[in-house]
């Protein structure tokens, strides 16, 4: 879980970054294709990846897997050692435009571990937590069933959905783009299983415009024609890379 945590932080620290791009779009082929738009469908390496794009989370994991302010600014335990108090960012907006609010953490909170058909739920983050209530717009309350010092490692990979989507929203809403909204750096465009993910960077982002306008995502299973398309200039990176391969990538132009 870790190695997947530090490709999906590593990838999102490429297509974030700040400084000038001579790339207008990134290209990048990953391992394995995506299974679900649907952030809280399966806890997988290439889901997470896209997850990481499209949505944000309340806490951040750095490429050195500290915990950094995410759409929640600030944590802290309250006299109670079983509740905590969580501080939203403000001013943050849904690619629609709507802005974020404290009722979208308790109900992406709530949505997370009972996804309708989700083979890998992320019920196992959040079993210790009895309960998350909007104290207002930008408080929330968390109570724990017992004292939990890592709370915020277990709020880090629940990704932020609008509370429009509904108690009800089914994962082919978000395949399609219909739900796929989010407040990440890129918008979803368009997923074509077996070909591409396709993302539009969000120029009104919290954190600034991206340094890419689109993300490109193309799924190449075989670790042979990854290098391959890497080396030809098909694609602008890879992961996933074999060691048997490194040294000759390493002296790649």
């Amino acid at each position: 879980m870790k190695t997947l945590a530090r490709l999906a932080a590593a990838l999102l620290a490429v297509v974030s970054l700040q400084s000038a791009a001579p790339a207008q779009v990134l290209r990048i082929g990953i391992s394995s294709d995506t299974t679900s738009i649907d952030p809280h469908f399966a806890e997988i390496g290439t889901n997470i990846v896209v997850r990481q794009h499209v949505f944000d989370s309340l806490v951040d994991v750095g490429p050195e897997m500290e915990l950094r302010p995410g759409l929640a600014t600030s944590w802290r335990t309250t006299a109670d050692p079983l509740a905590w108090e969580v501080e939203l960012r403000r001013g943050v907006r849904f690619h629609d435009g709507t802005p974020f609010t404290a009722r979208d953490a308790v109900h992406s909170l709530r949505r997370a571990p009972d996804v309708p058909n989700a083979p890998s739920s992320y019920r196992r983050h959040l079993e210790d937590i009895a309960s998350v209530e909007a104290l207002d717009d930008h408080r929330l309350l968390v109570r724990t069933k017992l004292p939990l010092p890592t709370l915020p490692n277990s709020l880090a990979p629940i990704a932020i959905v609008s509370h429009r989507i509904g108690e009800r929203a089914e994962p082919a809403a978000f395949n399609s783009g219909q739900l796929a909204i989010g407040t990440g750096p890129y918008r979803f465009v368009e997923w074509v299983p077996g070909s591409h993910v396709r993302l539009a960077a969000d120029p009104g982002h919290w954190r600034g415009k991206p340094a890419w306008d689109e993300v490109v995502l193309r799924p190449l299973t075989n670790p042979g024609a990854r290098v391959a398309a890497l080396l030809a200039g098909d694609v602008d990176a890879i992961n996933d890379v074999q060691p048997v391969d490194v040294p000759r990538l390493s002296r790649a132009p």
